[in-house]
């Protein structure tokens, strides 16, 4: 949630890998 002013649809995914660490648990991050 970091860039969200700048990519709001990047910051959509990065929440979702938050919500499902299993599908990327730190590779967004």
């Amino acid at each position: 949630g970091r860039r969200a002013a700048s990519q709001p649809g990047r910051v959509l995914r990065q929440q979702g890998a938050e919500a499902q660490p299993e599908r990327r648990p730190t590779a967004e991050r």
